[in-house]
């Protein structure tokens, strides 16, 4: 019940804070619009819990709480729409909510090299989605949000990395990599798909 209730809360939470994101300037809806709180709900669930599967419900679950606020509360969207983007991106948060749960479990169960690998990649994460974002827009170069989740994401691979573990720079490489090219190809997908956010 614990378990439960922990995932249930995230999941309410993150739906919440993430529809008051747009009322609140554009550095708050900026950080609604990555994939941080979504890995960091997830992983934080999981590790809190020492259940992936928690980790992953919370992630997922609230995107169709994000949606229903939008369309019932707010009138901000019409059903077809709500509909539509909690399908896909409802989708892409269980997946998102059971790579980042089984990390958190990790993280939290292992010890040694397993767990510093599990939280360097999800400082890479972090890390790879901010320099995406730079990239492609240089013009929010000195947006809080960004330089946050960057120096986030700089701060757990560095604490996974103490002392001297090649294994963690490794896996925070890769996530890096692969997180700049799956958010990437994820917006372009959800776009060509009505999607507005940013």
């Amino acid at each position: 019940m614990r378990t439960a209730a922990i995932a249930v809360g995230a999941a309410i939470l993150l739906a919440l804070v993430g529809r008051a994101s747009d009322y609140h300037g554009p550095n708050a809806a900026l950080l609604f619009a990555l994939g941080g709180p979504w890995v960091v709900t997830a992983f934080a669930v999981a590790a809190w819990t020492r259940s992936a599967t928690a980790g992953t419900f919370a992630c997922a679950a609230s995107v169709p709480g994000y949606y229903a606020l939008m369309l019932i509360a707010e009138g901000r969207a019409g059903p077809g729409y709500a509909l539509s983007m909690t399908v896909l991106w409802g989708a892409a948060a269980v997946a998102c909510g059971a790579l980042f749960g089984w990390l958190g479990a990790v993280a939290r169960r292992e010890d040694g090299s397993r767990r510093a690998a599990a939280i360097a990649a999800v400082g890479g994460t972090l890390a790879g989605e901010a320099l995406l974002f730079l990239l492609l827009h240089p013009d929010r170069g000195a947006s809080p949000v960004l330089v946050g989740e960057l120096a986030l994401g700089a701060a757990l691979v560095g604490a996974a990395m103490w002392p001297g573990r090649a294994s963690a720079l490794a896996a925070a490489t890769g996530a890096a990599g692969v997180a700049a090219v799956a958010d990437g190809a994820l917006r372009l997908v959800m776009r060509a798909q009505g999607w507005g956010g940013g």
